[in-house]
């Protein structure tokens, strides 16, 4: 059964983390593939005490890739993936503020707008969406399952990654599918079946 991660929100572009881009916040950017860029920011807490490393987000991305998740389409296009390490505080504010939940979690996803996708021109950067994970949560939820913390982290970034393209587990048989595919993604990076406690 999947954990109490969240859902994805369909919302403006980078609406979701306008808030989130300030002076003390470390933001790069990864090429994962011609036409695939990631921007990854971290805030303050992240890297303080556990940020993961850059290349592990690149190769869990480019795992992604190979198991033709992403809809990237040939084509001149760069598509741009958004990944935000939080906190706690950000991710309650930006739960209440577009689910009406007033608690942290562990990860939001948000996605683009369909609309978005399909009205560009042909060479215009198409964000695909933002994943923003809570430190102080995920920090929680490994130490409670024993699990190392990076593999955690790497996990819950590919689950919001399939929440933004679609996948869900509202019921037992799509979760089934979106854990299946979650360790299928995770074995190919020797990570060990996140589901297993």
């Amino acid at each position: 059964m999947c954990m109490s991660t969240e859902h994805s929100v369909k919302v403006p572009l980078r609406a979701a983390s306008e808030s989130f881009y300030a002076e003390d916040i470390l933001c790069t950017s990864l090429e994962v593939s011609s036409q695939l860029r990631v921007d990854v920011c971290f805030s303050p807490a992240w890297r303080k005490s556990a940020a993961p490393p850059l290349q592990p987000i690149r190769d869990l991305v480019t795992c992604v890739l190979q198991h033709k998740i992403l809809p990237i389409s040939a084509g001149n296009h760069l598509f741009i993936l958004e990944c935000i390490f939080s906190d706690d505080a950000e991710v309650c504010s930006l739960n209440e503020r577009y689910r009406k939940r007033k608690k942290p979690t562990n990860v939001l996803s948000f996605a683009q707008e369909d609309n978005f996708l399909k009205n560009k021109e042909d060479g215009t950067p198409l964000l695909l969406g933002s994943v923003i994970l809570a430190y102080e949560t995920i920090y929680r939820e490994a130490e409670a399952a024993k699990k190392p913390f990076a593999h955690h982290c790497l996990h819950l970034l590919l689950h919001g990654i399939l929440h933004l393209v679609g996948f869900d587990h509202e019921t037992a048989q799509q979760a089934q599918e979106m854990e299946a595919l979650e360790r299928r993604v995770l074995a190919t990076m020797s990570i060990p079946d996140p589901y297993i406690i």
